[in-house]
């Protein structure tokens, strides 16, 4: 989705790598789909919706439980930092 808006390889690269330290899955980049779990997949599922920071996500109720997966394990990795946690929703 990157390359079609024309940005370029170094800027994917970087926010690719970003997304997916924040996901945990940095260590399967170079996998196939066949060879990761499925929470792994769910979670790469995730960054394919994340990258172009859109505004909004409709999610069904599987979507649903990813998405909470995805904030609390996002929050635990914040407190672990020791950065404070702000609830927008």
């Amino acid at each position: 989705p990157l390359a079609i808006k024309d940005i370029p390889a170094k800027e994917i690269k970087s926010t690719v790598r970003s997304l997916m330290q924040r996901l945990g899955i940095e260590d399967i980049a170079a996998k196939f789909p066949a060879q990761v779990s499925g929470g792994q997949k769910q979670r790469c599922a995730c960054a394919r919706a994340f990258v172009n920071k859109p505004g909004l996500v409709l999610a069904d109720v599987k979507w649903s439980m990813v998405l909470i997966v995805y904030c609390v394990y996002s929050v635990q990795k914040k407190r672990k930092k020791g950065t404070l946690y702000t609830n927008r929703a």
